[in-house]
């Protein structure tokens, strides 16, 4: 079994921190041809360009083709990256020492997790008109997730555990990630082993963060319910989406 019992991960030498580097947030102008000839033709056109920008803002409330999605979706994962690396910056500059290596370790093995999952999570459509949208999809709503951490630590908090149990939480989560690699054939069962492995590693040294805290001996305990209820929702989610 690819799940092994909960143990911290051993301290690694540190990797170069991509979560520092200022994220980029490309916006791209879509205006059809229909808007340009009508602004060209009616001399009387009073506002063509604040129309061409409410038409970009609309489109993306109701998508009507896959290249629309497709951009609606890349700006979504955007605005959400550009909030995190924000976050991630106020939130480290909390911190000093140990505990601020030990939170870029945290980032460093999220972003892995976060790029192996959402090659799985996308995977199936492979070369496919929509796997930039499933894609970037994934990347936003992970982002968001990841966001709701940094938010807590910039308070000089950690986000609360719904369970209380973590041997119930591990084996559910065992049982949702079985189930999936058992649904996984071929190249995408090799992306599931893959962002388990990343998560594992994520869940270690995020856990190994946040027990610095040191409030209770229960403290990494909570921080590993909360974070395994979440990995079991997302599995969860693809079994439902594959049935």
């Amino acid at each position: 079994q690819l799940f092994r019992p909960m143990t911290n991960t051993p301290r690694q030498r540190n990797q170069a921190d991509r979560a520092d580097r200022p994220s980029r947030s490309p916006w791209f102008t879509w205006v059809s041809i229909a808007a340009i000839g009508l602004a060209v033709l009616l001399p009387g056109s009073a506002r063509p360009v604040q129309a061409q920008a409410q038409n970009q803002t609309h489109s993306c409330d109701d998508p009507q083709d896959q290249g629309t999605m497709n951009r609606c979706a890349h700006e979504a994962w955007q605005r959400s990256d550009g909030e995190l690396n924000q976050a991630y910056q106020a939130a480290i500059g909390r911190f000093r020492g140990n505990q601020q290596t030990q939170l870029r370790r945290s980032q460093q093995a999220w972003l892995t997790f976060r790029d192996r999952e959402c090659d799985f999570s996308s995977g199936q459509f492979e070369g496919g008109s929509m796997q930039p949208l499933i894609r970037y999809g994934c990347q936003d709503a992970l982002t968001k997730e990841r966001l709701a951490d940094l938010a807590a630590y910039q308070r000089g908090t950690i986000a609360t555990a719904q369970g209380e149990d973590l041997r119930r939480s591990d084996a559910a989560l065992n049982r949702a990630y079985q189930a999936v690699l058992n649904g996984a054939s071929g190249s995408q069962r090799s992306r599931l082993i893959a962002a388990e492995r990343a998560w594992i590693q994520f869940r270690d040294r995020t856990c190994t963060f946040e027990g610095q805290f040191g409030w209770d001996n229960r403290t990494i305990d909570r921080c590993k319910i909360r974070l395994t209820d979440q990995r079991t929702t997302g599995l969860t989610a693809y079994q439902s989406s594959s049935r």
